[in-house]
């Protein structure tokens, strides 16, 4: 398990947002699952 990754995960979901490069995005759960199939 990627330790960093989850807790990046888990900092997004507590914020709501989630930093992409230069961008603030809106975190959608089913992105973040997207996100792990796509790792």
């Amino acid at each position: 398990m990627n330790t960093t990754s989850a807790t990046n995960q888990a900092l997004a979901q507590v914020v709501g947002t989630s930093t992409v490069g230069e961008y603030v995005v809106p975190v959608d759960p089913m992105d973040l699952l997207q996100c792990d199939s796509c790792q």
